[in-house]
């Protein structure tokens, strides 16, 4: 048996075929949250979603350009479609951010939560 150095990843579980799923976090302006709670939440202009992994992550990047009234969805999609961004100084934010290249539908969140920043 030869060794590879390849990474292997599995994109089933071992228990019926299931993609497997991860828990997220999306924050967005109240103004979105209407059209979110209708049709999910939609890949922006550069054709991903961005999330984070808790949701104080995700309020960041909204607090910095100075949105105090944000909604932060939890959502639970299939980690095969998961990349890790790199647009923004992980240094700075704290965080790491990924990019979610499907749109989340309404079925995959799971709750949403209201931060009110002064």
């Amino acid at each position: 048996m030869e060794y590879s150095d390849e990474m292997i990843t599995f994109e089933t579980d071992c228990c019926g075929g299931k993609p497997l799923k991860k828990t997220y976090y999306h924050a967005t302006e109240q103004k979105n949250f209407d059209s979110i709670c209708e049709k999910g939440i939609l890949k922006g202009i550069d054709g991903v979603v961005y999330v984070c992994e808790k949701p104080e992550e995700a309020v960041r990047f909204l607090a910095i350009r100075g949105i105090n009234s944000i909604f932060v969805f939890e959502v639970h999609i299939e980690e095969s479609f998961i990349s890790e961004s790199f647009d923004h100084n992980e240094r700075f934010f704290k965080c790491k951010a990924y990019m979610y290249s499907k749109d989340i539908l309404s079925e995959e969140i799971i709750s949403c939560f209201k931060y009110e920043l002064s």
